[in-house]
């Protein structure tokens, strides 16, 4: 193996590890809240937007 495609792997590597532990952690801890928060009831209300706009 040459040097340069040994960094070509190493970074590869690494930037797949780093994914996968960002992603897993934000898929863990997501997880870990909607488990937490069964108990309570959340009500969600949006209010009705209207847009008025000329048509061209």
């Amino acid at each position: 193996m040459t040097p340069l495609s040994t960094t070509r792997l190493l970074g590869a590597i690494s930037a797949l590890v780093i994914t996968v532990t960002l992603n897993g952690g934000m898929l863990y801890m997501f997880d870990r809240m909607a488990q937490g928060s069964q108990t309570t009831t959340a009500v969600v209300s949006l209010e009705t937007v209207t847009i008025i706009g000329k048509r061209v």
